[in-house]
């Protein structure tokens, strides 16, 4: 285990729980800096950039498997409505799983196992909150964050 990496983790996750407060607040602040549209078009494009420059990885890397998966993960962040806060936890979480599998080298069980426990804490805080709430929507699209951020680290 990496305790640098580990300790990068729990930070980032204090830095999420941190943030609960005022993370509705955040795409208003960018719909008035950038616009509603230009907001959505922005983080897709971040988001298709990213994509594209995996497919070229895998087919550089003659991985065409992970063209699938690729796909698969694209039409998750694409063809269901997010809200862009939860688009943003599914890229909070990404790190976190990438950053957890960089800190458990061996295995995926323990990374998995704390990108879930943080995304119960994260929905707990939630509710203790005024004007969030507990979802376990949330966790589900958490959890599939931190899996594609643990899949990618496993390229």
């Amino acid at each position: 285990m990496s305790v640098r990496w580990f300790l990068a983790g729990i930070l980032l996750q204090i830095l999420i729980i941190a943030t609960l407060p005022v993370a509705p607040r955040i795409p208003f602040a960018c719909y008035r800096f950038l616009g509603k549209g230009e907001c959505f078009l922005f983080f897709n494009l971040l988001v298709f950039a990213f994509i594209l420059a995996a497919v070229f990885y895998a087919v550089r890397a003659r991985r065409f498997y992970l063209i699938f998966l690729l796909a698969l993960s694209s039409l998750c962040l694409f063809a269901y409505p997010m809200l862009p806060t939860e688009r943003f936890h599914f890229a909070e979480y990404m790190m976190l799983g990438f950053i957890y599998r960089r800190a458990f080298k061996k295995g995926y069980f323990f990374p998995v196992l704390f990108v879930f426990m943080g995304s119960v804490f994260d929905e707990y805080v939630q509710l203790l909150l005024p004007n969030r709430f507990f979802d376990v929507k949330d966790i589900f699209w958490n959890l599939v964050g931190g899996l594609v951020g643990i899949w990618l680290k496993g390229l």
